[in-house]
């Protein structure tokens, strides 16, 4: 048998030059496992069996340009002049758009886009924010296969193979809070078994059965969140 042991963490990594003002990220890898094996009755019945475990946290730097605070209220001072659609284009004084005429549906979903944590260019847009977007992931396999020596000439065996590997939350998805995938993973599981005859010195017969079940996670950000309920005057669907 075996035993098997690997973790590395953030404790000598260094932050990344483009994200100086954010904390550094924790980072966790931790892979482990065993295996075991043997005769159950000598040179007649084998066993073999294995377990491999993944743990892995780690987070991506993730650079995007986001609204400033002031932009959410409407006022884009500073920044470019803003002309109302609805009065001859003339220019909305003081490049403020007055809250009465930002839209409803808007207004609710601007708390959920971050400030800026970034300088940015002069006027405080750019790339004005970086965040760090977590990846945790869970990888669990199992292995086990049994050989039977039935006569010199006769052998069977039987392998089954299970990879449990999600769902879990992914860095894909960026940092908004909507859209995009976040869930990933899959589970895999594998039955084969042969037979195997020895006809005579120059020829071999190999029967074989496999069968295998794969399951691909693809799980939306915020699944459980119904998006209407945050809609003013939409019914939910």
């Amino acid at each position: 048998g075996s035993l098997l042991e690997f973790n590395r963490n953030n404790v000598l990594a260094a932050k990344s030059h483009a994200a100086q003002l954010i904390a550094k990220p924790p980072y966790k890898r931790n892979e482990f496992g065993g295996s075991v094996g043997g005769p159950i009755k000598k040179n007649k019945l084998f066993y073999f069996g294995s377990y491999e475990g993944l743990r892995l946290v780690q987070y991506t730097l993730t650079q995007q340009s986001v609204p400033t605070a002031a932009m959410k209220t409407g006022n884009f001072a500073g920044i470019f002049a803003i002309k109302d659609p609805l009065n001859a284009n003339a220019l909305f004084p003081g490049a403020i758009i007055p809250t009465t005429r930002i839209s409803p549906v808007a207004q609710a979903f601007l708390p959920f886009l971050p400030n800026p944590n970034q300088s940015g260019s002069s006027n405080g847009l750019g790339v004005n924010e970086a965040l760090n977007v977590a990846t945790d992931q869970p990888n669990d396999r199992y292995s086990t296969r049994m050989d039977y020596q039935i006569s010199a000439k006769d052998t069977v065996n039987v392998r089954y193979f299970w990879v449990n590997n999600g769902p879990y939350v992914s860095a894909t998805g960026g940092g908004i809070l909507f859209d995009n995938w976040s869930g990933f993973g899959l589970t895999s599981k594998n039955l084969s078994s042969s037979y195997t005859r020895i006809l005579s010195s120059s020829l071999v017969n190999v029967f074989g059965f496999n069968i295998n079940y794969w399951h691909d996670y693809r799980t939306t950000q915020n699944n459980t969140f119904n998006v209407n309920s945050i809609i003013p005057d939409r019914k939910s669907v």
